[in-house]
């Protein structure tokens, strides 16, 4: 793994993922070294890297010396790529049945709510419970 590949997924471990633990560190790792997609696909891990852009900071006297990493660009550079590889993996899905999908929807909320009734979310609501915020 290249090494400002490796620093951004050890910032994303070290600050990102104790607040929103959204998959096993281990198990991403072993799959983004085995080159295995089944727990880090290309979208995901180019938004991965993308959000640990914003953990790191480039200084002002820093910035126009050669070789110095502009995360700001960077981050752009790297959510650009997730948002084509997604719709690339989403196009290669074919048509999906709208009951599947509400009933996915329905599974999505249901544990949402189990987090928030835990208190390990908060779910901002708007005027009505279709509004709400998640």
């Amino acid at each position: 793994m290249l090494p400002l590949i490796n620093h951004l997924v050890q910032v994303y471990f070290c600050w990102l993922h104790h607040s929103i633990p959204m998959f096993p560190e281990t198990c991403f790792l072993q799959a983004l070294k085995s080159g295995i997609p089944c727990y880090c696909s290309s979208s995901l891990v180019n938004g991965l890297l993308s959000a640990s852009c914003f953990y790191c900071q480039t200084s002002a006297s820093s910035a126009r010396a050669p070789n110095v990493v502009d995360y700001r660009t960077l981050s752009d550079q790297f959510m650009k790529k997730a948002e084509v590889l997604l719709r690339e993996e989403l196009e290669g899905m074919g048509p999906v049945r709208l009951r599947d999908v509400e009933t996915t929807q329905r599974e999505v909320l249901e544990i949402a709510r189990s987090l928030e009734a835990e208190g390990k979310i908060f779910l901002a609501t708007g005027k009505g419970k279709e509004d709400m915020l998640v």
